[in-house]
């Protein structure tokens, strides 16, 4: 299985507790309510703090101020991922992708939603992107034994497993 991975933008810069973080994005998104970063960064610490709703909401709100930012995109996709929502997970990746195509994590993410909805082939595409986007953070994030759990769940398909094989013979090559 595939991990999805977020990113917290704003949070970055000083990485706080998550109930500090929540406590500090909170004042800040009340002093600045119209701030998408604002609201994307309390999002990031609600989701690591684990309140998933309350992380979907402020993503949600980010969006609904700045309709074009990725980072939130790919990030309320991930709180979806986790709320067992992957086809809801792959229209906000989808966005991100739309608004920043090199966008590496919401590449990746999209294979895990793909994943997830046991779309294989779509999956090992979208994965193949990542992967020719940035080799070295995509193996960085892949962890063996999921990956080898992955291909044998998605090898118990017939036409899934001869069309897996078809395209890891044609991206085998280390370029």
């Amino acid at each position: 299985m595939l991990l999805a991975v977020g990113s917290p933008s704003l949070a970055a810069i000083t990485e706080l507790s998550p109930a500090d973080g929540i406590r500090q994005y909170a004042q800040l998104v009340r002093l600045y309510p119209e701030s998408a970063p604002y609201h994307n960064a309390l999002g990031y610490y609600q989701f690591r703090a684990g309140h998933l709703k309350e992380a979907e909401t402020s993503y949600l709100r980010a969006l609904g101020i700045d309709r074009c930012y990725a980072v939130a995109h790919n990030n309320v996709g991930i709180v979806y991922l986790h709320q067992r929502k992957p086809e809801q997970a792959e229209a906000h990746f989808r966005h991100a992708l739309a608004i920043s195509p090199a966008y590496v994590k919401a590449q990746y993410n999209l294979a895990v939603a793909l994943f997830r909805q046991r779309r294989y082939i779509d999956a090992l595409k979208a994965y193949l992107v990542a992967r020719k986007q940035d080799r070295g953070y995509v193996i960085g994030r892949d962890d063996p034994e999921k990956m080898k759990a992955a291909f044998e769940e998605a090898n118990k398909d017939p036409e899934t497993k001869l069309e897996l094989e078809r395209i890891s013979q044609e991206y085998s090559s280390p370029n």
